[in-house]
């Protein structure tokens, strides 16, 4: 990609220290220039250009995208053959009225609860938030299972280009089977340019996925993934969106 006209624009506050700091050395060793903005500053008509790559929080560049004349493209599928544990849509209505133990996440990118396992779950914000949800709220269930370690896969145009483990387990955890993944990329239906599969490896042993997240508002774990390949795979995604990919509102 030429990044000759690439300009980066920041969400100021939401990345974290270290993570800020890479993309600013990057963007210094390459010339490329770096603005600040906040959520408010977008609102109040702070504009976006489409050379401007923003990064930030999901809400952060889902407003980019729409003061641009976008929406957010639909979250990414998954792929069932790799899940290894049953995974079926519903709603947050369904869920709550329903004795079932099950895993249950939202189904939008925003993220608006992290995941739960209902009705057990002892983290008492997540369920107040859940709680406080609409029925109609679409969420995903699945039974639920142990994870032993869960790793973020970066992919640019069909080539993974680092990875980075984020969970909280021990320091000597499995670590997901790479040709697995691979075989992931390459059947995963109508890619975009930049995203990310999720991947972990379950109790039984088997690398399975956790779930697929688009490139144009991704977070940076620690591991392999070069800050060079990270802000490329957010560029690519975001020029992939704004010259013709993501559905405009007007």
């Amino acid at each position: 990609m030429d990044l000759s006209s690439l300009r980066l624009l920041l969400q100021r506050g939401q990345q974290a220290a270290t993570e800020s700091r890479a993309i600013r050395a990057y963007a210094m060793t390459r010339d490329i220039p770096v603005s600040v903005a906040s959520l408010d500053d977008l609102h109040d008509g702070r504009c976006v250009a489409p050379d401007e790559v923003p990064i930030g929080s999901v809400e952060f560049v889902r407003a980019a995208l729409s003061y641009a004349g976008f929406r957010a493209p639909q979250p990414l599928p998954y792929l069932s053959g790799y899940l290894h544990r049953h995974v079926w849509p519903s709603t947050a209505g369904e869920v709550r009225t329903s004795s079932k133990r099950v895993f249950v996440k939202p189904r939008d990118q925003v993220k608006t609860f992290t995941g739960i396992l209902w009705p057990e779950s002892r983290e008492i914000e997540d369920l107040a938030v859940f709680a406080s949800v609409p029925d109609h709220f679409p969420v995903y269930c699945s039974e639920p299972v142990k994870w032993l370690s869960e790793w973020r896969y970066y992919v640019l145009r069909g080539r993974i280009v680092g990875s980075g483990r984020y969970d909280c387990g021990p320091d000597d955890a499995p670590t997901p089977d790479r040709g697995v993944v691979e075989s992931a990329v390459a059947e995963y239906p109508d890619p975009p340019a930049g995203y990310a599969l999720d991947f972990g490896v379950l109790a039984s042993g088997e690398t399975a996925m956790v779930e697929a997240n688009d490139g144009w508002a991704l977070g940076l774990y620690r591991g392999d993934c070069a800050t060079a390949d990270y802000v490329e795979l957010l560029a690519a995604r975001w020029r992939e969106m704004v010259l013709g990919k993501a559905v405009l509102t007007k």
